[in-house]
C-alpha cells in the first residue's frame, strides 16, 4: 500500500529499490518475477494483524505458513530474536475479533496474519539462489476490527480510494470514530514498520542471514 512504501522511503535512504503491488497474491508473483533478474534479495515489507495479544509490534518474521493449502516457509533472511513469530497468510481478510480468535484457536503456533507472504515465499523459493525475508509490523491486534469493505477503500497498487472510504462513511459501515481509530493505528504502524525495516537492512548489510 502506498501507507507502507512512505514509511520504507523514510527510513531505506537509497539502500533498496521500493516496489509498492498492492494487497493479494498477483501482484506480489508479479512483481518478484519482474525484480528476479535486478536482485538477489527480496523483501516483503507491511503491514499485519495480530490474532494474539502477546504479538510482538515488529516481530522477526522466522516462519511463514499458507493456509489455502498449509505450506510452510523458512525465511533465509530473519532477525535474530528469543521469540521469532509465525506468520499465517489467508486468502480473504480477518476483519472480526470471532474471525482472529478462530484463526488464534486453529494455528496455535502462529500470532500474525496477511495475504502476500505465502505467495511471495512460494515464488522467490523459484530462483534458489535469491534470499528473501518478511518484515512486517502489526497495524490492527486481536480485540480489533477493521471495516468490512476495507478492500474497497485501495486501488489495485494499493493506493487509497478516497471514493471507497466515502462510501463506507456514507452507508455507515465505517463510523468517523472507527475511521480516525484506524488512522491513528496507521500512524503508529507506518513509525513501527519504518523501524523494522531499518533492522533488517543493517543486519543485512552486516551479513545476517
Amino acid at each position: 500500500m502506498s501507507v507502507e512504501r512512505k514509511a520504507v522511503e523514510a527510513c531505506s535512504r537509497g539502500r533498496a529499490r521500493i516496489v509498492q503491488t498492492g494487497i493479494g497474491l498477483g501482484p506480489i508473483v508479479e512483481a518478484v518475477h519482474a525484480a528476479a533478474s535486478q536482485t538477489d534479495i527480496f523483501l516483503l515489507v507491511g503491514f499485519a494483524g495480530a490474532i494474539r495479544s502477546s504479538a510482538d509490534p515488529t516481530p522477526a518474521i522466522h516462519r511463514v505458513i499458507g493456509e489455502e493449502d498449509q505450506s510452510e516457509w523458512t525465511p533465509s533472511l530473519a532477525l535474530p530474536d528469543d521469540n521469532p513469530a509465525t506468520l499465517l497468510t489467508l486468502a480473504l481478510p480477518a476483519c472480526t475479533i470471532e474471525s482472529k480468535a478462530d484463526l488464534a484457536n486453529r494455528y496455535p503456533e502462529a500470532s500474525l496474519i496477511d495475504m502476500e507472504a505465502s505467495a511471495f515465499a512460494q515464488t522467490v523459493q523459484t530462483y534458489p539462489d535469491r534470499q528473501w525475508g518478511v518484515v512486517r509490523a502489526v497495524s490492527d491486534g486481536p480485540e480489533e476490527t477493521l471495516p468490512d469493505d476495507i478492500a474497497d477503500w485501495l486501488t489495485a497498487n494499493g493506493n487509497t480510494r478516497i471514493t471507497g472510504v466515502l462510501r463506507s462513511l456514507a452507508t455507515r459501515r465505517t463510523g468517523l470514530g472507527e475511521l480516525a481509530h484506524l488512522a491513528k493505528s496507521t500512524r503508529i504502524a507506518s513509525r513501527h514498520l519504518a523501524e523494522a525495516t531499518d533492522r533488517m537492512l543493517l543486519h543485512i548489510e552486516k551479513g545476517g542471514a
